[in-house]
């Protein structure tokens, strides 16, 4: 049985349990081309053409495909493949009809965009097959979103075993960059060797982005923001943060590194640079400590913004950290301040797979460390290494302190 199957196999029964647990009678999801992200979530691939996957409460899931689609998604243990030639609409009627729905649940937020997959036009077939009105139909349907949160940000064995391969090869790459990072070179020229290694290990650094897509590489002199590399040269006294985050299977990394640029004479960083990246070290030990299951999101990001405080930041507005999974930002329970909402008002729980990245910023000076975590039951594992030391970059002769 192939992997794809594997992973559906568990990523459905997790489904099942979920629905009797929220006490779902049904719920639907319609994808052509992947345009919903709960149909690979569950069946770890997509379609080409137009298919709707009805899940249902008593165990009588069914999959209606397209015919030249359906081998694929033959040996699927607890769904029942339907096809379909020519005349979808009719196909989908009886799918619906085989059994009475009470509550049909879809995927649609209002306030997450990983909850967010069903397009207008495959709405049209919920709403063209219940026939009534907009008033009406509302009390029909209703949001999958907190029910697929679970499922999502559960991690079955496969997956779990996709990240830590994911985040074992990003760090292949940096282990391999590090050294070749010369004073004089660009963020693009450092970008580079990184496009050269994932190419080599068949990896991308977005999700759907081609083979050449940069991690980002940036250079405190030219921002410090969500931004891709530029052509700032890496100048003595420089400090670089390596945003890394890269598919593998489906599955995203996010790996954060430091780095100093050395000045002429230097065998170290200045203290005020280490005195930062001590700092952020510290942090990260703090959130180690706290994440277990039953901690609310805003408190570990409460427990780091306290300390930030402490060290002299006026306004820690970023996040402590979010969910890793099939999206580098994989919706759910995220690291941040309470006013954010429901996603930050969630519970921490055992299986789910975090990015932290309590850093600090300041001007020119600062550190950036990101590490990838699964919870446990009584705490969490690393499924990273930890940066102990900064990265230093030695000086070369010719090239202008900044």
């Amino acid at each position: 049985m192939n992997e794809h199957i594997l992973l559906a196999n568990e990523k459905i029964a997790q489904l099942s349990a979920e629905m009797q647990r929220q006490d779902f009678d049904a719920f639907l999801i319609l994808s052509r081309q992947g345009s919903d992200g709960y149909f690979e979530l569950l069946f770890d691939q997509t379609t080409e053409h137009l298919c709707a996957a009805l899940f249902r409460q008593s165990g009588a899931h069914a999959l209606l495909v397209h015919s030249s689609e359906a081998e694929k998604f033959a040996r699927l243990t607890d769904v029942t493949i339907q096809t379909y030639t020519e005349d979808f609409a009719s196909a989908f009627t009886a799918l619906m009809d085989a059994q009475p729905i009470t509550r049909l649940a879809l995927d649609y937020s209002e306030d997450d965009t990983s909850a967010d997959g069903l397009t207008l036009g495959a709405f049209t077939y919920v709403f063209r097959y219940f026939h009534l009105p907009m008033e009406e139909l509302e009390q029909k349907v209703t949001s999958a979103a907190e029910m697929m949160d679970t499922v999502r940000a559960l991690k079955s064995p496969i997956e779990l075993q996709r990240l830590r391969e994911s985040i074992a090869l990003a760090e292949e790459c940096i282990a391999v960059c590090r050294d070749e990072i010369q004073q004089g070179m660009t963020e693009l020229e450092i970008s580079d060797l990184f496009v050269r290694e994932m190419k080599k290990r068949g990896l991308v650094s977005s999700e759907g982005g081609g083979p050449d897509t940069p991690p980002m590489l940036l250079n405190l002199r030219g921002g410090m923001s969500h931004r891709g590399p530029m052509a700032v040269k890496t100048l003595p006294g420089d400090v670089l943060i390596l945003d890394f985050f890269c598919w593998h299977k489906g599955f995203s990394s996010d790996v954060s590194r430091t780095f100093y640029a050395l000045r002429k004479g230097e065998t170290k960083a200045p203290e005020e640079v280490q005195r930062y990246f001590d700092f952020v070290n510290g942090n990260i030990d703090m959130v180690l400590s706290a994440m277990k299951p039953g901690v609310h999101g805003w408190e570990i990001n409460l427990l780091n913004h306290q300390r930030l405080i402490d060290f002299g930041v006026n306004d820690p507005g970023i996040a402590t950290g979010h969910q890793l999974g099939r999206a580098c930002h994989d919706g759910g329970t995220v690291l941040a301040a309470k006013k954010r909402g429901r996603l930050t008002e969630g519970i921490v729980r055992e299986n789910e797979v975090y990015a932290i990245e309590p850093s600090c910023i300041n001007g020119l000076v600062g550190a950036h460390i990101e590490d990838d975590i699964v919870v446990t039951k009584n705490g969490c594992e690393l499924l990273s290494h930890r940066q102990k030391e900064l990265y230093l970059i030695p000086y070369k002769e010719g090239v202008a302190e900044a």
